[in-house]
């Protein structure tokens, strides 16, 4: 049967890459005070930077999963759907749970999120579009997800303090010193992985440069997945990975709701194989 990719909206895979490679996405829940949105659909990142009250995430529930999966089916497809990783949500769990009930549904947890997922979405696309079988792309993507590199650097850590993930101590300190952290994903789970000083812009270039010189990826194709303020910074960015770096292909994409609630605005991350 023909294979049918689907996600959820935390893999900030943008409306143009939705449409190029066939996937399916389901928003995710944000919840700001007292009220709840859908990722995407009426709440976007720039709004939601823009508000001063928390925002928190929410998971998509089993039943909404299950309607999207047996809708698929009844127009004769095969499910993949690559899931946000299981160590930092319980949407995997949700969707697994929905599968089970549905023959020919089949969940890949990406042990990573945004477009460390949408990276793997799209090889999931390709090889459906060339004919394989479900079970194999689910075969394929449990492999390649081991080679998935994705981190990102902060600068606006108010919003991961509010989340819990710091603390006002740390981010003071931070701030003092003139230090951008950066996080990435290392067996399903958020993981400080440095720290780089300077201004916003110049800290971003020598988190590129230790990436790539530690990672020494796949120079197919890179996404460059962002809240940044800054058009021209993030043309300048697009450039330096194609020139300097040597990427094919440079997939530029803003950040969903998900990672702009935790993340807040300057946040900056590149994804890829190795």
């Amino acid at each position: 049967m023909p294979v049918k990719i689907t996600t959820e909206s935390s893999s900030d895979l943008s409306d143009k890459m939705l449409a190029e490679f066939d996937v399916t996405v389901l928003p995710m829940n944000i919840i700001i005070g007292s009220r709840q949105y859908e990722d995407g659909v009426d709440m976007t990142s720039r709004r939601l930077l823009e508000t001063k009250e928390t925002a928190k995430t929410a998971a998509i529930s089993e039943e909404k999963y299950r309607s999207v999966f047996s809708s698929l089916k009844r127009d004769g497809f095969d499910v993949v759907h690559v899931a946000l990783s299981s160590e930092i949500s319980a949407t995997c769990q949700n969707a697994v749970n929905a599968a089970r009930e549905l023959e020919g549904v089949y969940v890949v947890d990406s042990l990573s999120l945004s477009a460390g997922a949408g990276l793997l979405c799209i090889i999931g696309a390709q090889l459906a579009e060339a004919g394989e079988s479900a079970v194999d792309i689910v075969k394929t993507l449990e492999k390649d997800r081991e080679k998935i590199k994705t981190s990102f650097i902060l600068e606006d850590l108010e919003r991961i303090k509010r989340g819990g993930r710091c603390t006002a101590i740390e981010v003071l300190g931070a701030n003092l010193l003139g230090i951008k952290p950066s996080i990435e994903m290392v067996g399903g789970k958020l993981t400080p992985s440095g720290r780089y000083h300077g201004r916003g812009p110049a800290a971003r270039l020598k988190y590129i440069d230790s990436r790539i010189e530690s990672d020494n990826p796949d120079r197919t194709v890179c996404f460059l997945n962002h809240t940044l303020e800054s058009d021209s910074e993030t043309e300048e960015l697009i450039d330096l990975l194609k020139t300097k770096y040597g990427f094919e292909r440079v997939f530029e994409n803003r950040a969903g709701c998900c990672i702009s609630a935790h993340c807040g605005k300057n946040c900056m991350g590149i994804i890829y194989m190795t």
